[in-house]
């Protein structure tokens, strides 16, 4: 990035915090909160001219106290305020979600949420094409949202002794649900069930597979996995006859 790329950036960072800072909250609010003596380093932030740079650790505190994502000042996002307003406002219900959700179901864990934070690639067999390997990166982060490289999304589940990752695909709209023993997760490498749909046909079907921090070859996650037919259980279409016949 050169010199004049890198103060166009900054003033598009301050146009959002001048944003910011006039919609979602009040100046002198932020600066009780940040420990500032005055509100001059706010005035300095929102100064196009002087195009003062928004440190990380600002824009953490943004997020804490105020549900600013750390998202919007991405260079990739514009300073359309439509957009911006959309990026909070989907922040802040996934947040108020995942609070509901662990605080009346699931428990708390910042020690397993470190250890689960960052990237991490599952590996299970297809449903369609024998001995092929699904190899799928997903990503946590410290919100609990789960996202892979197909554009799926989730959210993480930590609970007492197991936890769970529920992702809603992005073209069927069906939920992958992949269940873990917490103890196994310190060893970078830990299995895990999936149930999901079977691809491109909607019956239920049972998947072992594991996750693993390095991204491993073919051979050695083939080896890992073991005989197809012990870690994979397709739903016998006569059993959902058999309770379609009772009804």
């Amino acid at each position: 990035m050169n010199k004049k790329e890198m103060a166009q950036d900054k003033i598009i960072i301050a146009e959002k915090l001048n944003y910011i800072l006039d919609t979602y909250m009040s100046a002198s609010d932020v600066t009780k909160k940040f420990g500032f003596n005055s509100n001059s380093m706010i005035s300095s932030m929102r100064n196009r001219d002087k195009a003062q740079t928004l440190l990380q650790v600002h824009q953490e505190g943004l997020e804490k106290h105020y549900n600013i994502p750390m998202k919007i000042w991405n260079r990739n996002i514009a300073m359309d305020k439509s957009i911006i307003d959309n990026i909070i406002k989907e922040y802040k219900l996934l947040k108020q979600n995942i609070n509901i959700s662990q605080n009346n179901v699931f428990t708390s864990n910042d020690e397993l949420l470190n250890k689960l934070v960052g990237d991490w690639y599952s590996y299970f067999y297809s449903s369609q094409e024998v001995s092929k390997i699904h190899s799928i990166k997903t990503t946590i982060d410290k919100n609990y949202i789960v996202t892979d490289q197909n554009n799926n999304s989730g959210k993480l589940f930590l609970g007492t002794n197991q936890s769970m990752i529920i992702k809603e695909s992005i073209n069927s709209k069906n939920l992958v649900s992949m269940t873990f023993t917490n103890t196994q997760v310190a060893y970078e490498i830990f299995a895990f069930s999936l149930v999901s749909k079977q691809d491109q046909i909607n019956d239920e079907m049972l998947n072992f597979g594991f996750f693993s921090k390095k991204e491993l070859n073919k051979d050695v996650v083939i080896k890992t996995l073991g005989d197809i037919n012990t870690t994979q259980l397709k739903m016998d279409r006569g059993f959902l006859e058999r309770i379609r016949d009772i009804s």
